[in-house]
C-alpha cells in the first residue's frame, strides 16, 4: 500500500539539545550545517563516542543489526524499523562531513537518499532510505532520482556537528524501515571494515538499541554487535 504524504503536523516535534540553526552574518550557519569551499583534512580518531540517538526510538520497533545474511548477502548496514509507517527523524550522532550521496529510485520512485559521512580518517557512517533531507545536503544532490544507489561526491562541502537534523524518513516502501551503518578502517576482518555502530554510543545509549535487536529474519554470518555493557 502507498504511504500517506507527510506533512509538518504529523513531523515528530521533539528535537535534541544538541540541535543548532543559529547562521551568522555571512551566511553560513555557526554550530550547524555549513558549506565550505575550501578541503579540509580528517582527524585520527578510530573510536568516536556518540552522545545523540540518531532518531526517536520510541517510534522503532525493530533493530536487525550488521552481519545478517538474507540471501546470498551479508548485510554490512543494520536497518531499524519504523512503528505504524510514522515519518521520523533523523539526526547525526556525531560531527561529520558529507563524503558521498546519491537520490536514488531503487525502491522508490519518487526517489530516497543514501548519506555518507566521513567523522575521522579511520571512521565513515551511512544512511540509506532517507526520504527527505535539509536543504543544505539537498542542494549538493542529485536533483532528480538516479537508477544507481551508487554515492557520488556532492557538488559542495557540507558538514553537520552533533545532534544537526539530517532529515526525516518513513523508511523503504517494503519494510518501513531505514539503514544505519558504521565502517571503520581498523576493522581489516569485517567485510568492507563495516562495524556495529551501537558499539560507538554511550553505553547507556547503546544498551537501548540492543534491547530492540532481532535476529529472527535472516541468519548471522558474522557476529560485529557486543553483547553491550552492564
Amino acid at each position: 500500500a502507498e504511504k500517506p504524504k507527510s506533512s509538518s503536523s504529523d513531523r515528530p516535534s521533539w528535537q535534541p539539545s544538541q540541535t543548532r540553526n543559529s547562521w551568522d552574518h555571512a551566511g553560513e550557519q555557526t554550530g550547524g550545517t555549513s558549506l565550505n569551499s575550501q578541503k579540509q583534512r580528517c582527524q585520527n580518531n578510530p573510536h568516536p563516542v556518540f552522545k545523540v540517538d540518531i532518531t526517536d526510538l520510541s517510534f522503532i520497533d525493530q533493530v536487525t543489526p550488521p552481519g545478517m545474511q538474507q540471501g546470498h548477502s551479508v548485510n554490512t548496514m543494520s536497518s531499524l524499523r519504523i512503528k505504524d509507517e510514522a515519518e521520523v527523524p533523523v539526526y547525526m550522532p556525531a560531527n561529520g562531513r558529507l563524503k558521498f550521496g546519491a537520490f536514488h529510485a531503487y525502491e522508490n520512485p519518487e526517489g530516497q537518499y543514501f548519506l555518507e559521512f566521513e567523522l575521522s580518517c579511520e571512521v565513515s557512517i551511512k544512511f540509506n532510505d532517507l526520504d527527505r533531507v535539509v536543504d543544505a545536503l539537498k542542494k549538493v544532490l542529485p536533483q532528480t532520482p538516479q537508477e544507481s544507489s551508487a554515492g557520488q561526491p556532492p557538488t559542495a562541502q557540507v558538514t553537520l556537528k552533533t545532534g544537526d537534523l539530517i532529515g526525516y524518513t518513513r523508511g523503504g516502501v517494503r519494510t518501513n524501515s531505514f539503514q544505519f551503518g558504521l565502517f571503520n578502517t581498523t576493522r581489516k576482518a569485517y567485510s568492507q571494515n563495516m562495524d556495529c555502530p551501537y558499539d560507538y554510543f554511550s553505553k547507556e545509549m547503546g544498551n537501548r538499541y540492543r534491547a530492540l535487536f532481532d535476529t529472527s529474519e535472516g541468519v548471522t554470518a558474522v557476529k560485529v554487535c557486543s553483547e553491550g555493557i552492564n
